[in-house]
């Protein structure tokens, strides 16, 4: 997984493990599909997302996310921040 052109993740095991202390701290989260593109093996989809820790601060962000697909699973996924 690359997120913004940098490796994040070489692993589905290792990003879970990198993000699951930020996905144990939200409380309350709203997700929007804004838009999807699907063009052979590769979905380009950009997602708003806001979401409220425990600490009842706010965090919003936009973002697309690249999937290449084989065999009905994800192989390679990029994230840009928008």
């Amino acid at each position: 997984m690359l997120n913004n052109g940098k490796v994040f993740a070489t692993s589905m095991r290792e990003s879970y493990d990198k993000q699951q202390g930020f996905v144990d701290s939200v409380k309350e989260f709203n997700v929007e599909l804004v838009s999807k593109i699907i063009t052979g093996n590769i979905s380009e989809l950009i997602f708003h997302y806001k979401m409220r820790g425990a600490d009842l601060a706010v965090n919003e962000f936009t973002g697309k996310h690249i999937q290449t697909w084989k065999n009905d699973k994800i192989i390679k996924e990029e994230y840009v921040s928008i």
